[in-house]
């Protein structure tokens, strides 16, 4: 696939969720986008996975884990209600495989205790531990392997104002670094491409949560 042809299949998507992303941001992280398609791919297979589980005490809700390196994450989209947070369409069947949406102050504080919002650091750290093949941290829904146990699955979001979009099609998490008083930094998975340092997601949106030990 041609690079201009690749860049249109990939911005369109973007600029069309409803996630209150800027559009020149739009422009430079679908290049981003492009230029990690067409690059090799830099998976690390010699990877030692540790998998699990945790019970968050709070609803006793059970979650898969995965160990990378030296991070333990949830494999699983947070499911905890608290403050702003919704089922996707506001339908509890959503929740129960997505996990909730979160607008980015609840998602600061919904963690479990010894665990947080991970930061856009520690994304990156994730990138350089396992790589930057998407469809290994992809869940097999998504048309990806799976890989790393990581399972990301495609929740959506919901627009300031109720409005929902891309559920099934783009996997969007939160992380605790913001970019100015209205934006914060969100970490993308879409079209089989990591997408790094999402920006331009308003605060007032709400997006999937995972969860990283501390």
């Amino acid at each position: 696939m041609e690079y201009q042809e690749l860049f249109d299949e990939v911005a369109t998507p973007l600029l069309a969720t409803k996630a209150k992303l800027k559009t020149e941001y739009v422009v430079a992280l679908a290049a981003i986008l492009v230029s990690s398609a067409l690059a090799e791919s830099k998976e690390k297979p010699d990877l030692l996975i540790t998998k699990g589980t945790m019970k968050d005490p709070r609803d006793r809700t059970i979650y898969n884990t995965a160990r990378l390196g030296t991070q333990t994450w949830m494999a699983d989209n947070l499911d905890y209600r608290l403050g702003q947070s919704w089922c996707y369409d506001n339908n509890p069947s959503n929740c129960e495989t997505y996990g909730r949406l979160y607008d980015w102050k609840t998602a600061k504080r919904a963690c479990p205790a010894g665990w947080h919002l991970p930061s856009m650091k520690e994304w990156e750290e994730l990138e350089r531990t396992v790589g930057n093949e998407a469809l290994s941290f992809m869940s097999q829904s998504m048309g990806g392997t799976d890989r790393y146990g990581f399972t990301v699955l495609p929740g959506g979001l919901r627009e300031f104002g109720g409005v929902y979009g891309s559920i099934g099609r783009a996997a969007i998490f939160w992380s605790a670094t913001g970019q100015d008083s209205g934006n914060a930094w969100a970490y993308f998975f879409q079209n089989g491409v990591i997408l790094l340092q999402g920006s331009g997601v308003e605060k007032s949106a709400a997006v999937s949560v995972r969860c990283l030990r501390n």
